[in-house]
Parts: structure tokens; C-alpha cells; sequence
């Protein structure tokens, strides 16, 4: 069963505090000397979110971490854990950010985040990159907004047969999206992927309508005339 986001967070804490957690973090203090002046995961992660303490130095704890995840070492996967708890707040922030686009999906936008971190961070240049904690957060955001806009876009351009899209009740909202979409087409048109942007999926008009290459006024426009279309169609419960 997928964990919710807070509960993630609670199960990577609680395993901080077993033996064998513990066992590996002296071995990476051993491997890697910058976090050896750390007696446990607390201290360590304590110090990594104080934002008053020095960021030169959170830095090179940081890059510790990353460099002994990426090392492949016996410890490797404690350093991943520790990589993300360390990063947890601006993770945080980001699932603050996105969660409106995964209405219902709560799951699927921790797993997201939590897996295409633990990319980021394998895959990342020590050598060239600078500011890592903003740079794994921030690109981390910006992958998921493609992978949104790619779904979207699909959307747009894919269709159902007409038995599949009379299955969908015609005042219904909710369900598969790809069959929403096709009915949704058949009221409005080309304007159907911009409507489930908003109303399913929680992007603002302003987001929806720069995934579509649209400005945010004609979006808004669009979007309001879609809705008297939908309305007199017998959608009722459509979001403003």
C-alpha cells in the first residue's frame, strides 16, 4: 500500500532511529569525514534545516551524502534516505505546490517526488553543480510539471470510439480522464484539455493555458465560455 506524504516522512524518520541505520551512519562518518563530527541522524538533519547556520557548510554535508549515495558503498542506500530528509522541507514545498494537479492522487505526487529525487541525485554531477539542495528541489519540480504537461498534451490529442465515450454519464466529472476528455470534446472542442486542466486536475486557468501555449487571458476567456457551454450541456458541478 502507497504511504501518503506525512507518513512517508514519519517512516524515514522511524528508521533513522534502528541499529542498522545507525550502524551505516558511522560507516559513512568513517568514509566521509565532513560528517563525522555528528553523533546520529538528528544532529545531522538538524543541522542541514537550520537555515541560520552556514550554508557553505550545509553544502559540504550535502555533497558528502550525495557523493557516498552515488558510491555504491554498503551504506549507499542509508546516504539516499538521509539525501532526502535532508532535502525534506524543499521537497515539502513542491508537494505543496503540485498537489492541486494530482486531486485524488495523493500517493502517486509522493512517489513521484520521492523517485525522481532519488534520480536527480544518482545521476548528478558533483564536479559541475553548485547550490545542490536547490538545484535536486528545483529540478525535481520542473520534470513533474513536464511529465503534467505530456499528460495533458496526450490528452488533447487522444480519442476513445464512440461506444467507449457514451459510457461516461454526461453530468460526470470524475473517472478515467482520456474518457472525460472525449466527452468533454464533443461540448466544447478544442477547448476539452484546457477543462480538465482546471476543473479535474486543479491547474489555474494561468497554468493550464501556458501548458497549452495559450496567455493567460485568452485562457481565462476560453475557459468561461467553455463553462456556459458545459452548464447548458448539464455539467453542473464545474469549478469557476
Amino acid at each position: 500500500m502507497a504511504l501518503s506524504w506525512h507518513a512517508l516522512h514519519a517512516q524515514l524518520v522511524e528508521h533513522t532511529r534502528r541499529v542498522s541505520f545507525r550502524r551505516d551512519l558511522q560507516i559513512l562518518c568513517t568514509v566521509q569525514p565532513e560528517l563525522g563530527r555528528f553523533p546520529d541522524a538528528d544532529a545531522l538533519l538538524a543541522w542541514q534545516h537550520d537555515l541560520g547556520g552556514a550554508p557553505e557548510s550545509r553544502e559540504l554535508v550535502l555533497r558528502a551524502l550525495i557523493g557516498a549515495a552515488q558510491s555504491g558503498c554498503c551504506a549507499s542506500e542509508t546516504a539516499q534516505s538521509l539525501v532526502l530528509l535532508a532535502l525534506w522541507p524543499g521537497c515539502d514545498a513542491v508537494y505543496g505546490r503540485l498537489r492541486r494537479f494530482f486531486r485524488g492522487e495523493a500517493d502517486r505526487l509522493a512517489a513521484e517526488i520521492t523517485g525522481r529525487l532519488s534520480v536527480q541525485v544518482m545521476g548528478l554531477d558533483l564536479d559541475r553543480v553548485n547550490r545542490l539542495a536547490a538545484t535536486l528541489v528545483r529540478n525535481t519540480e520542473r520534470d513533474i510539471r513536464r511529465m503534467l504537461r505530456r499528460e495533458w498534451q496526450n490528452l488533447e490529442r487522444g480519442g476513445l470510439d464512440e461506444a467507449e465515450a457514451e459510457a461516461l454519464p454526461p453530468s460526470d466529472l470524475h473517472g478515467d480522464p482520456a474518457r472525460l476528455l472525449d466527452r468533454l470534446s464533443r461540448v466544447v472542442g478544442q477547448d476539452a484539455a484546457l477543462v480538465l486542466a482546471v476543473a479535474v486536475m486543479g491547474a489555474t486557468q494561468k497554468e493550464a493555458g501556458r501548458a497549452l501555449g495559450l496567455g493567460h487571458e485568452a485562457a481565462r476567456k476560453r475557459y468561461q465560455r467553455a463553462l456556459q457551454k458545459l452548464r447548458a450541456a448539464g455539467f453542473g458541478d464545474v469549478p469557476n
